[in-house]
């Protein structure tokens, strides 16, 4: 997905709408390593495909609505980037996305399993990563934007 986000930003006008097209796509892997990609892009100063990403922006975003905890994850992952190097992609945006970023911040009980492990029984919760991963982002949300944020 690095490479693909490397190889995106050498020639944006290709490879976004080749990303794009791939958003839906039936396999969770083809998805996750979409919005990898795009997280990649985002770490690239260069404004050169800012105006082309800006009007997709939101689409690759709203793959944390995904049901593959792994896409989602990543998802979330991806306002923070943007956050960091391209703010002015997402600034617009906050109203829409700060409520799918709280909402992937409460624990999900449908995502705890208890485990036997020997005579113990231990509980592990699959929602753990992304729900850490939606808190990094809103830290980073809050510390740029406290004032617009709150």
């Amino acid at each position: 997905a690095d490479c693909l986000g490397k190889l995106t930003t050498t020639h944006p006008t290709r490879y976004i709408p080749q990303l794009h097209s791939r958003i839906h796509d039936e396999n969770p892997a083809a998805r996750a390593t979409v919005v990898s990609a795009i997280r990649h892009t985002l770490v690239e100063s260069s404004p050169s495909y800012d105006e082309l990403l800006a009007s997709l922006i939101m689409d690759f975003l709203d793959l944390i609505h995904d049901k593959d905890l792994n896409v989602c994850r990543l998802a979330l992952s991806a306002p923070n980037s943007a956050a960091r190097t391209k703010p002015h992609l997402i600034r617009d945006h906050l109203p829409t996305l700060l409520p799918s970023i709280y909402a992937e911040m409460k624990v999900n009980p449908d995502l705890i399993r208890t485990v036997q492990m020997g005579p113990w029984t231990h509980k592990v919760d699959y929602g753990l990563d992304a729900r850490k991963t939606a808190w990094e982002t809103l830290y980073t949300l809050v510390s740029l934007w406290h004032t617009s944020v709150l």
